[in-house]
């Protein structure tokens, strides 16, 4: 036997105006578990109805005062009963009244004098389909307010995207673009069109093809679901080079069954580039370009810390800077400042550091150099035009260092040749010319 899927018996309303009838099914649908009601006329069977809605009505045609098929009717035409099925058990046999009791809405027809059997089967196939109809409308009505609920919270991470005001794209699982909001196009001047549903490596003639942002997304992401600050450069047709920074996080959306990936990104090309001229300014000597002392202290110690020896060492100091200055001005001595300084700088390699530690002071480190090769570029400076033509008067000293231990010795004997030879030079001031009077004898 088949069993109705109801947490109780379902509820069966007998309308017929024959007590014999009515006592029969009554019977029979009590024996097969179903609870019943009955009523002999029409208007009983709309009271009965409204106060306890029946999961079925068997309903008689030929009733005085009201007949089946004006019930019928009653019953469709109320919001609260039209969904309980009607099936009409009558005497009548003609066509004309079963395509009549069809119209008025009826589910099924029974003749009478009926079979049990019959009338059960009909019953239990149709309190089935009621069931599963009413499972399917409630299964609907749930999926509407779901379909409500994805809706809203779409339009809420849309208005979210929308109101951050640095760039934001969504991506799916496959790295398709599922939204972006409106600094994203202004930042690379692209449209909704050229965007949405492309993946981000197609973006803008495969510019985010970019190995590093292949690493973020296939190595970095599956890992960690939160990545930040993640500095990518790139040439973009439109905007030119620039360095974005993106701040990725991968979260998991219960109604799509998948991860979306949620990239924010900031153009971080000016603040690089006054970095950049930060950290120039504090290791760089402003009147001539070298590093300064507090770089060269930092790479002394590095290179001590790295164990990159040997490292040849040079000291120089401009001989008479002080009598310039007093006689010429201190444009003079500026001038003079910065021209030993080109000479020094283009005698040494580009992984020398040259470096301005003092006012008329010079240092020099040369990593992984001997000696020897240290005193060779002191040679092709004492050579240079510029000092055989007397413009500049530069005292050196020279050392190396074999090891760590050894560094802070090599310093201060350089340091000391460099004196030794500054006593040695003899300076004059001439008041009437540029400082190419100021010559080395």
């Amino acid at each position: 036997m088949m069993k109705i899927a109801e947490e109780k018996a379902p509820n069966i309303l007998i309308v017929d105006d024959n007590l014999a009838n009515v006592l029969l099914l009554e019977k029979m649908l009590a024996a097969r578990g179903y609870a019943t009601q009955v009523v002999l006329s029409g208007k009983l069977a709309l009271q009965a109805a409204r106060a306890t809605p029946p999961d079925l009505i068997l309903l008689d045609i030929d009733m005085p005062l009201m007949d089946g098929y004006e019930l019928c009717r009653l019953l469709k035409a109320d919001g609260l009963l039209q969904e309980i099925p009607v099936i009409f058990v009558s005497a009548m046999n003609e066509t004309v009244d079963k395509v009549k009791a069809f119209r008025v809405g009826g589910v099924d027809y029974v003749t009478k004098p009926f079979q049990l059997d019959e009338v059960y089967a009909r019953v239990q196939t149709h309190l089935k389909i009621s069931f599963l109809q009413r499972r399917l409308n409630q299964q609907n009505e749930n999926l509407e307010r779901l379909l409500g609920e994805v809706r809203d919270a779409r339009e809420y991470a849309e208005n979210i995207v929308e109101t951050v005001r640095k760039p934001l794209v969504v991506l799916d699982s496959a790295l398709k673009i599922l939204s972006a909001n409106q600094s994203f196009y202004d930042m690379f001047m692209v449209t909704p069109k050229e965007t949405l549903g492309n993946f981000i490596y197609d973006l803008g003639s495969r510019q985010w093809d970019l190995p590093r942002l292949r690493l973020l997304f296939e190595e970095i992401l599956p890992n960690d679901s939160v990545f930040s600050g993640y500095d990518v450069e790139a040439d973009f047709p439109v905007i030119g080079r620039k360095i974005i920074r993106l701040n990725a996080r991968q979260i998991y959306r219960k109604d799509i069954g998948s991860h979306i990936i949620l990239l924010a990104m900031e153009d971080i090309t000016e603040q690089k580039k006054n970095e950049e001229m930060l950290r120039h300014v504090g290791s760089h000597d402003k009147l001539t370009g070298l590093y300064n002392r507090t770089f060269f202290d930092e790479e002394l110690e590095r290179l001590s810390r790295e164990g990159t020896f040997p490292i040849g060492i040079v000291m120089a100091d401009v001989n008479g800077l002080k009598m310039i200055n007093d006689c010429q001005g201190h444009a003079a001595g500026d001038q003079v400042i910065r021209l030993a300084a080109r000479i020094i700088l283009r005698a040494f390699r580009a992984g020398d550091v040259v470096a301005r530690i003092g006012g008329d002071e010079f240092a020099i480190l040369m990593p992984e150099t001997r000696k020897s090769v240290a005193e060779d570029a002191v040679e092709r400076i004492m050579n240079s035009s510029e000092i055989t033509n007397g413009q500049v008067s530069i005292a050196f000293g020279v050392g190396s260092a074999e090891n760590g231990g050894m560094l802070g010795e090599a310093l201060k004997l350089s340091d000391r040749r460099m004196y030794r030879d500054k006593a040695e030079q003899k300076v004059t001031c001439y008041f009437h010319g540029p400082v190419s009077g100021i010559g080395r004898r």
